[in-house]
């Protein structure tokens, strides 16, 4: 085999890149670089919780704002995936996951109306509007932002990397990254994208000279899985073991 190795361009914020990155080189041996496009930063926002019966988050960064925010730890948490529900059982709250997309937590929601009023904490940058589908619904919902992403340059370490001739695997997570990520990174021909849902690939150029390979369900796990078939990938790593 003449062809090198490839290479994981992490471009995840902390603390999930650098989470994420370990759980790649753990399941696949591959080598990982770390380059977070965006910067998390809690917004500072005062919450009257007395109105509301049950928080909705769609994201570890949103859990992460919980504690700061003095959200009551007594108030469940519905949660978009497995990964945000998580990170707010590991504050101390009481969480349930709809298992992947906006779409499902909405259809969880208005399943289980008994559960409103509700609080939508997201941050500044978001898909879909959970808060117009539910009231839509006839169920009271409030969304406050309460925190935002930065954008981040690529390092000197993802710059290089990105100009060689390595092939580069591109986990990207949000639409967002992806339109970030695409000025530097879809003008390399070694460049292999892999988008957690449609709507991450739909923001990655049509003209790059590679196109987004999808992961077949909207989880870290699915990610991975859809990293190890690729054809670059696959000869050089066993199938990965996908326990947390």
């Amino acid at each position: 085999m003449t062809q090198a190795a490839p290479t994981c361009l992490i471009t995840r914020p902390e603390p999930d890149g650098s989470r994420f990155a370990a759980r790649l080189r753990d399941h696949t041996g591959l080598e990982t670089v770390l380059s977070p496009l965006m910067a998390v930063k809690t917004l500072p926002v005062s919450i009257q919780m007395d109105s509301f019966a049950t928080v909705i988050l769609t994201s570890p960064a949103a859990a992460r704002c919980l504690e700061t925010l003095g959200i009551p730890k007594k108030r469940h948490c519905l949660c978009v995936g497995d990964k945000t529900a998580q990170t707010a059982r590991a504050a101390g709250y009481t969480a349930v996951s709809a298992g992947g997309t906006a779409r499902e937590l909405t259809t969880l929601l208005t399943w289980d109306p008994g559960r409103a009023p509700y609080l939508y904490l997201r941050g500044a940058d978001t898909t879909g509007d959970i808060c117009a589908t539910l009231t839509a619904q006839g169920l009271e919902c409030v969304e406050v932002i309460v925190y935002k992403q930065e954008k981040q340059d690529f390092t000197a370490a993802a710059t290089a990397l990105l100009s060689g001739s390595r092939p580069v695997v591109l986990p990207l997570f949000s639409p967002r990254s992806a339109r970030i990520a695409a000025p530097l990174a879809a003008a390399s021909a070694f460049v292999h994208p892999v988008a957690i849902s449609p709507a991450v690939a739909a923001a990655w150029p049509a003209d790059a000279p590679r196109a987004a390979t999808v992961a077949q369900a909207p989880t870290e796990d699915a990610v991975l899985e859809a990293i190890y078939r690729l054809p670059v990938v696959k000869p050089w790593v066993e199938m990965p073991r996908l326990q947390s």
